[in-house]
């Protein structure tokens, strides 16, 4: 069970052991694709169970960055023989916060066999992780949805984004291309002719028009 504070992972670890089953949680902050959970002495293979929930505020572009460091550990956990289940709250598929939803659709493209729904009760989930740790995966875990609308909410973000970015002049978006490349504002005022507090007062407006808080965040959303 891999999780980072989530009092359902806890549980389930607990109840399971109490069934007979070998259990481990982990933080996933203990767990990283460089060091994926290995298996217990004389096990090849094993059933990892990844929680995730919203559990912190997010800026703009951490929903575009969330699944990265979960399909990493995803495809290192398929690559040491595990079979990888998502328990997510279901109910993240209807919230505007999507990044839930962009770590779980991104945890099945790396390999994740299907998704688990806190919502249901334990006798359903623990009967589920039994036949998953059996090697029989019920058609309930289905992620084709997920994928569905991990794929919807990519294009939602993007465009998003590509608004944001077409809002911004020619010299403005000149400005953010040089920040791109790494030039800094008197290097900038040199190359566009300009004085150094006309980019200062461009790349301020570069930021307004992007709904960021840094220069990196808006080269972040650029890239």
């Amino acid at each position: 069970m891999v999780s980072d504070h989530s009092l359902i992972g806890q549980v389930l670890t607990v109840v399971l052991h109490d069934l007979g089953f070998r259990t481990r949680h982990l933080n996933r902050r203990e767990t990283s694709p460089d060091r994926p959970p290995a298996h217990p002495p004389g096990q090849s293979g094993g059933l990892a169970v990844l929680v995730l929930e919203p559990d912190r505020p997010r800026n703009p572009l951490s929903d575009a960055e969330i699944g990265g460091p979960v399909a990493d550990l995803v495809s290192a956990l398929c690559e040491t023989g595990h079979t990888v289940l998502v328990l997510i709250d279901a109910a993240a598929l209807n919230t505007e916060d999507k990044s839930v939803v962009e770590a779980a659709g991104a945890a099945i493209e790396a390999g994740a066999a299907g998704v688990l729904d806190t919502a249901q009760s334990l006798d359903t989930l623990l009967e589920t992780l039994s036949m998953a740790s059996a090697g029989r995966l019920p058609e309930t875990i289905d992620p084709r949805d997920w994928i569905n609308q991990h794929d919807l909410t990519g294009h939602r973000r993007h465009s998003r984004m590509r608004r944001r970015l077409h809002q911004l002049t020619p010299r403005e978006r000149e400005i953010l291309n040089l920040l791109y490349h790494g030039q800094r504002a008197t290097s900038i005022a040199e190359h566009c002719g300009i004085s150094v507090a006309t980019v200062r007062s461009q790349i301020r407006s570069i930021l307004t028009k992007l709904d960021v808080h840094s220069q990196i965040e808006a080269v972040a959303l650029l890239r």
